[in-house]
């Protein structure tokens, strides 16, 4: 498990980060924002102290409007240091525009509600399934029972009754899935949620991400990539640098590629 695995959050807690009062440091709260959501990396470079290295460095690219991007690389790459910056957790060099937008002009509370998070050790709440799906009561029961369905849910019967706090791990995943689509934000990010679940889940996990999400920008950090061929990006990371990117096919047909070589080892 890299420093960062150890020392943020699994990126689970940008769920909580988005279900509390944030203090507002500043910043514009734009109305419909965003309409389009296109991602655009210029320069940037994370550093979690000053006296230590980049873990992130000089990144550039651009992620068009509804493409499903997969992050691919090995363990300590610096993939999930990279959708860090995306919600703010460090401060970093560089810009991230979203729609435009240089994210570092719009509030930290502000911008995490935009985004939703499928974390990979997903977090059930003690509480009832429609606290855990929609804690701050936002959404119509139709909604929740809609994204329930989704995900093939059928063992709960009634919202207000109490989660089992020994779900399978794939139950707890699926539920968070569900709290993604009940959110309904343009941005989605899946953080390895298919590194523990079974053939089933990752696959329904796949037909949300490219049905369900299809109008939707979806960046997928991946460590199985049975379903590689599903995205219309892959940006493989190592060592906090994207030393490839591009479409998978491509990809996976480069000699002595490290997205081909990864690949193979599955």
């Amino acid at each position: 498990m890299t420093r960062l695995e150890n020392r943020m959050i699994t990126v689970e807690r940008v769920l909580e980060y988005t279900k509390q009062k944030q203090e507002n440091k500043g910043g514009l709260v734009i109305e419909h924002w965003p309409k389009g959501c296109e991602i655009r990396f210029k320069d940037v470079s994370l550093s979690y102290k000053s006296d230590q290295d980049h873990v992130l460095k000089h990144l550039n690219f651009a992620i068009k409007n509804k493409e499903k991007v997969a992050i691919v690389g090995r363990t300590g790459s610096g993939k999930t240091s990279l959708i860090s910056t995306l919600v703010r957790l460090y401060d970093f060099e560089g810009n991230i525009f979203i729609d435009n937008v240089d994210i570092k002009t719009l509030p930290v509370d502000f911008l995490r509600t935009k985004i939703s998070v499928v974390p990979q050790e997903p977090t059930i709440f003690s509480g009832t399934l429609r606290e855990n799906i929609d804690p701050t009561r936002q959404h119509s029961d139709d909604d929740i029972w809609k994204a329930i369905s989704t995900v093939n849910l059928s063992l709960f019967q009634n919202l207000d009754e109490k989660i089992d706090m020994n779900l399978s791990i794939c139950q707890k995943q699926l539920i968070c899935v569900c709290r993604a689509l009940v959110q309904r934000n343009k941005i989605v990010i899946f953080d390895e949620c298919n590194a523990t679940v079974d053939n089933d889940t990752e696959a329904l996990i796949q037909k949300v991400i490219s049905e369900i999400f299809a109008e939707y920008t979806v960046i997928a950090i991946m460590h199985k990539l049975r379903y590689i061929l599903d995205f219309d990006l892959v940006l493989v990371v190592d060592k906090g640098v994207i030393i490839e990117s591009g479409d998978p096919a491509s990809l996976l047909k480069k000699k002595n590629g490290m997205l081909s070589n990864l690949f193979e080892r599955q």
